[in-house]
């Protein structure tokens, strides 16, 4: 895998009782005047005739009045209103989702190995065991050898062996033919040119095409 992306994400698993309280609160005032005002006038006059009176009895009269009135009103009223109410809540999960996933090529993986390859240290190794799929990395202790008479013989007859063998040669055969090679390749070869069948004679076609002698033996 080279490469995940991941988006978060929500879901509903459930939901819950939850109990929801209202509370309200009012309040009112009011103020009020009234100015009342009045007047009024009035005129009187009669005659009153008696009996034996020879002229009238005359009576005049005024009459006047005002009248006023003030009044001042004042009221506050206050109220107050508290309740609740049960309802569910739902209950949210977060999760990531994957969104995008990028796997190495064939090529890419071999180089990423290749790295893992260079970066290994002396004495240090990969390593699988039987019926397990899982890679190990291995650290391999160093045990020097001592060279003693006995290893040093067994050596030299293992090495005896091998070059008595059809596809081993022997030190002194292998540096002969070195020899022998050698001086073959820095003598000057003797080069021999013979003249085919389909060529022209001489006598009709002294010349070739690009100008050269048919005695030469640059053709």
């Amino acid at each position: 895998l080279k490469e995940e992306m991941k988006s978060l994400r929500q879901r509903i698993v459930g939901h819950r009782k939850e109990w929801l309280k209202n509370y309200g609160k009012t309040a009112t005032s009011s103020d009020a005047t009234d100015i009342t005002t009045s007047e009024s006038n009035a005129r009187r006059t009669g005659q009153t005739h008696g009996p034996d009176a020879v002229k009238p009895t005359r009576s005049e009269g005024d009459q006047s009045g005002s009248t006023h009135g003030h009044s001042e009103k004042h009221a506050t009223s206050e109220g107050t209103s508290e309740g609740q109410s049960e309802t569910l809540v739902p209950i949210h999960e977060d999760y990531y989702e994957v969104s995008k996933r990028t796997y190495y090529s064939f090529e890419e993986q071999r180089t990423i190995w290749a790295q893992h390859i260079r970066s290994k240290r002396t004495g240090e190794a990969f390593g699988k065991f039987r019926d397990d799929p899982r890679l190990y990395d291995i650290a391999i202790d160093h045990h020097p050898i001592l060279e003693t008479p006995t290893l040093l013989r067994r050596i030299e007859e293992l090495r005896a062996k091998n070059f008595e063998s059809d596809l081993f040669r022997s030190k002194q055969e292998v540096e002969r033919e070195s020899e022998v090679l050698r001086r073959t390749l820095l003598t000057n070869p003797k080069i021999t040119f013979q003249p085919d069948a389909d060529d022209p004679s001489p006598e009709n076609d002294p010349d070739d095409e690009d100008g050269n002698r048919q005695g030469s033996p640059f053709r």
